[in-house]
């Protein structure tokens, strides 16, 4: 858990109160109702801008990040490295390797 939160990235299993602490708080968080889970997303930086008034940007690429959790309340990926709200991995072998205890 540790590692999670140092570089901030989520990996499957994680329970909410762990992302929470490897991520920090969501922007927005969803529930499917019925014991089906939920999705918490992170608002990202604004990407590149898509319309114009003269010189001035009006519109920007939104970027978002979801992360999807089970009934139980954890995460809810087929990955098993760990992930980062930018979309790098941080693999298990570099995440529990030496120098990073």
């Amino acid at each position: 858990m540790i590692r999670t939160v140092k570089y901030h990235c989520f990996t499957r299993g994680m329970s909410q109160d762990e992302v929470l602490r490897a991520l920090g708080e969501p922007a927005t968080r969803s529930d499917y109702g019925y014991g089906l889970g939920s999705k918490w997303t992170w608002e990202l930086r604004p990407g590149k801008c898509l319309k114009y008034s003269g010189e001035l940007c009006v519109d920007r690429e939104r970027n978002e990040f979801p992360v999807f959790f089970t009934a139980d309340g954890n995460v809810n990926t087929q990955q098993d490295d760990c992930e980062a709200l930018n979309g790098d991995y941080i693999y298990n072998a570099d995440l529990f390797s030496e120098g990073n205890w």
